[in-house]
């Protein structure tokens, strides 16, 4: 996908901002920041990204995806403290492995490496996969090759 295709999809979801109406839903609203967020996001521009999905978020407390993209935008604005928390929203909303695996990224950032590695088993039990060869030693000494050993 080119930029020329995330800059229509801009104008598009910024057009539907402006033109929208109360008795349209706040939910509605939130979904066109959230998208415009995502959007952002893909650009690589994490400040517009993070506003959008805010807004979103305070239009919607139960957005997952906002939040979602919202703290994968944090966590590419090195705001890693602030990413875990959104982050930890979006999971208490829908426990999906890719929220999981954006909180081990910020987690990792912030040096919480235990809860890192947790997030990335959990997203991986989650999918049933573990990836082959992996072993995860964990700072008591145990060793973990599978979903079944270690912690």
């Amino acid at each position: 996908m080119d930029d020329s295709y995330s800059r229509g999809k801009i104008k598009r979801f910024t057009k539907w901002i402006d033109e929208w109406k109360p008795e349209d839903g706040e939910d509605r609203l939130s979904d066109f920041y959230e998208r415009r967020g995502y959007r952002h996001y893909i650009l690589g521009e994490y400040g517009l990204s993070a506003l959008d999905c805010f807004k979103a978020i305070e239009l919607n407390p139960k957005n997952a995806e906002a939040s979602w993209n919202c703290g994968r935008a944090l966590t590419e604005l090195g705001m890693y403290k602030r990413a875990i928390v959104i982050l930890t929203m979006a999971i208490h909303i829908e426990d999906a492995a890719d929220f999981r695996e954006a909180r081990a990224k910020a987690c990792f950032g912030a040096g919480a490496y235990e809860q890192s590695i947790k997030d990335l088993v959990e997203a991986d039990k989650s999918r049933n996969t573990w990836p082959e060869g992996m072993k995860i030693i964990h700072p008591d000494g145990t060793v973990q090759d599978s979903f079944e050993s270690g912690k």
